[in-house]
C-alpha cells in the first residue's frame, strides 16, 4: 500500500511538544450504487472515492464518472466475452476516467480490460480485482490486506 504522509505539529505548549506522523490514503471503488462493486470498470456510473486517515474513513463521496458510455441494455462480460465493444481503440477514454483519479492511490473493481488495467498502473495507481461484492467489506479487507486481487478477470 501507498500512503501520503504528512505531519501534524503540535503547539509548544501542547504536552508532549512532538509531530505525530499520519498516513492518509485515497481509494477508489467502481460502482453503480454507491454500496456494490461494479463488475466492469468501463461501464460503472460512478467512483465511491473514499478518504482514509491512518485505515479510519475520515469521508467518501460518491462521483459521476466519465469516459467509457455503454448501451446499459447490453449484457455485462460473460466468461472473460465482451459484449459489442473492444478496448483495443479506448486509451482515451480510460485516460479521461484515470484522470478522474487524481489523488487515489488504490483502485478496486470487480472486473476491467487489460487496457484500463494497464493505465491505472502507468498512473500509478494499484488496481485491485475482486471477487468482493461490498465496498464496506471490501475497504475492511484491504485495511487488513486481505482483499484478493484476481487477475485472471482481466480481459
Amino acid at each position: 500500500m501507498r500512503y501520503i504522509t504528512k505531519y501534524i505539529y503540535h503547539s509548544p505548549y501542547s504536552e508532549p511538544y512532538r509531530k505525530k506522523k499520519v498516513d492518509e490514503m485515497k481509494i477508489a471503488f467502481v460502482t453503480e450504487d454507491g454500496e456494490n462493486i461494479s463488475q466492469h470498470f468501463g461501464r460503472a456510473p460512478f467512483f465511491m472515492i473514499v478518504e482514509q486517515e491512518n485505515n479510519t474513513m475520515k469521508s467518501s463521496t460518491l462521483v459521476r464518472k466519465g469516459g467509457c458510455s455503454h448501451n446499459p441494455d447490453e449484457t455485462a462480460h460473460q466468461g472473460g466475452q465482451h459484449a459489442g465493444h473492444d478496448h483495443a481503440d479506448q486509451p482515451s477514454r480510460h485516460a479521461s476516467m484515470v484522470g478522474q483519479l487524481q489523488g487515489c492511490t488504490t483502485l478496486i473493481s470487480g472486473g476491467m480490460g487489460m487496457s484500463a488495467y494497464t493505465s491505472l498502473l502507468a498512473a500509478g495507481i494499484n488496481a485491485y480485482i475482486t471477487r468482493v461484492e461490498k465496498i464496506s467489506e471490501a475497504l475492511d479487507l484491504f485495511n487488513n490486506g486481505k482483499l484478493d486481487n484476481n487477475l485472471e478477470l482481466l480481459h
